[in-house]
C-alpha cells in the first residue's frame, strides 16, 4: 500500500480544519440561538411524558421524532435540561455526518477530495438541523453511515457490513419517518445486488458468493423493528389527519424546488437557482449514459462506476417511490426539511460522477477546475448565510 502523496496529506489536513469549523459553528449556533417553538413543544409535551406515552404517541402529532425525543429524554435525565444538552445528540450527529461523508469520499481523486467534501457539507439549510433538537440531523447522519456500509458491502459481500447499513437505515427512519424513502430502496437493492453487480463486472472476473440468507434475515428484522415501533404512532397520525404538510403539485416543483429554495437560504432565486436545476438534470441524465458508454473493469480500481451506479439507483428509486405514492395513493410530497435526505444523496451521486469522469485523462483538468469553482461558490454562500440567532424554518 503506497503512502499518501503530499496533495493527499494537504487535502486531508484542510478537510480536518473545515470539519472543525463546521462542527464548531453548529456548537456555537446551538449555544446562541433561542429554543424554537417546535423544540419547546417536543420537550414540554413528549420529553417530560412517560416512556410508554412517547412510544405510543399518546398525544398524536408529527412534532415528536421518536429517536430524537428518546435521546432528549435520556440526555436531560443525565445532564439536566438545557438547550445545549437537548441539542447535543444532533451535535454528535453532525460529527458522525462529517466522518461518514469523508469515508464515502476518501477514494476520490486527490484534487477532488476537498471540493467534493465541501459540496456535500456546505449547505446552510442542512447545517441548521445539526444545531437543533429535531430528528432531521440524526437521520442525515445515519443515512451517511448507512450509505458507507452499503457501498462496503457491495465491495466485499460481508454480511456484517450490510447489517450495519440496515441498522443505521432503521435508526434513520426512527429519527425521521421520511427516511423510509431511503430504507425501502436500500432493502430492495440489497436483494437485487447480485443482478446489478454483473452489469459492471467484466466477464471472467471473480464473483464472491452472495450471502442471501443473511441479507434476507437482516432486512426482515429491520422491517419488523420498524413495524413494531412505528405502526401505532403512524396509525394515530393518519387517523387524526396529522399528515397534512406536503406538496400537491409535483416532485420537481415541490420536492426539488423547495430543496433549491431552502439551499438558497432566503437569497433571491436568480441565476443560482437555474444553475442548481441544470446540475440536477445533468446528473440524472449523464450518470446512466456515461456508465453505459464507459463500462469499465472494477476489479483492482477505485470502483467509482459501481458505487455511482448504486447511489444513482438509490436516488432514482427514492424519487420514483415518492412520486408514485403521490399519484397512486394521494400521499403528499415531502417538501423542505421533509425532503432533506435527497440533498446529501444527490451531492454524493454528483461527487461519484465527477470522480468517474476524472478517471479519463481527456477533460480531467476541466472537471477538477469546475468542481473547485462550484465548491468555492458553495463555501461563499454558506458563510454568507450563517446566522447565530435564527434558523431558516424558525425565523421570528
Amino acid at each position: 500500500m503506497s503512502s499518501p502523496s503530499t496533495i493527499e496529506r494537504l487535502s486531508r489536513a484542510a478537510l480536518l480544519l473545515i470539519s472543525m469549523v463546521l462542527l464548531g459553528s453548529s456548537v456555537y449556533k446551538a449555544l446562541t440561538t433561542s429554543f424554537t417553538h417546535d423544540e419547546s413543544l417536543t420537550y414540554n409535551h413528549y420529553v417530560t411524558a412517560p416512556l410508554g406515552d412517547i412510544l405510543t404517541l399518546k398525544e398524536a402529532s408529527p412534532n415528536s421524532h421518536l429517536l430524537n425525543t428518546l435521546l432528549m429524554k435520556a440526555f436531560s435525565a443525565i445532564f439536566g435540561p438545557s438547550p445545549l444538552v437537548l441539542r447535543f445528540p444532533n451535535l454528535l450527529a453532525h460529527l458522525g455526518f462529517l466522518v461518514f461523508t469523508f469515508l464515502l469520499l476518501r477514494r476520490s481523486h486527490p484534487l477532488l477530495l476537498l471540493p467534493l467534501f465541501i459540496l456535500v457539507n456546505a449547505n446552510p439549510y442542512l447545517l441548521d438541523f445539526f444545531a437543533l433538537a429535531r430528528g432531521n440531523g440524526l437521520s442525515l447522519s445515519f443515512l451517511a453511515g448507512s450509505l458507507f456500509f452499503f457501498l462496503e458491502f457491495a465491495r466485499n459481500c460481508r454480511i456484517r457490513a450490510f447489517t450495519w447499513s440496515s441498522l443505521l437505515a432503521t435508526l434513520a427512519v426512527l429519527s425521521h419517518t421520511t427516511l423510509v424513502y431511503y430504507f425501502l430502496p436500500l432493502s430492495a437493492l440489497s436483494l437485487l445486488l447480485p443482478v446489478v453487480q454483473p452489469v459492471l463486472r467484466p466477464s471472467g472476473a471473480h464473483q464472491t458468493r452472495y450471502p442471501w440468507k443473511g441479507v434476507i434475515l437482516v432486512n426482515a428484522l429491520s422491517l419488523l423493528a420498524l413495524a413494531a415501533l412505528l405502526w401505532v404512532p403512524v396509525h394515530k397520525l393518519v387517523a387524526t389527519g396529522q399528515l397534512f404538510y406536503g406538496g400537491e403539485t409535483g416532485f420537481w416543483k415541490d420536492t426539488v424546488g423547495t430543496l433549491i429554495e431552502t439551499f438558497l437560504y432566503g437569497a433571491r432565486a436568480g441565476a443560482g437557482s437555474w444553475v442548481l436545476k441544470g446540475i440536477i438534470v445533468m446528473v440524472m441524465v449523464m450518470a446512466p449514459v456515461v456508465l453505459f458508454l464507459r463500462k469499465k473493469d472494477v476489479s483492482g480500481t477505485t470502483g467509482h462506476d459501481r458505487d455511482l451506479l448504486l447511489l444513482y439507483l438509490l436516488l432514482l428509486s427514492a424519487s420514483v417511490i415518492v412520486t408514485a405514492q403521490f399519484y397512486l395513493l394521494g400521499i403528499k410530497l415531502p417538501i423542505r426539511r421533509y425532503g432533506l435526505m435527497f440533498a446529501p444523496l444527490f451531492m454524493l451521486t454528483l461527487g461519484y460522477l465527477l470522480n468517474f469522469l476524472a478517471e479519463d485523462r481527456n477533460g480531467k483538468l476541466v472537471i477538477i477546475f469546475a468542481t473547485w469553482i462550484l465548491a468555492g461558490l458553495f463555501t461563499a454562500h454558506t458563510i454568507r448565510s450563517f446566522s447565530s440567532s435564527t434558523f431558516l424554518d424558525w425565523t421570528y
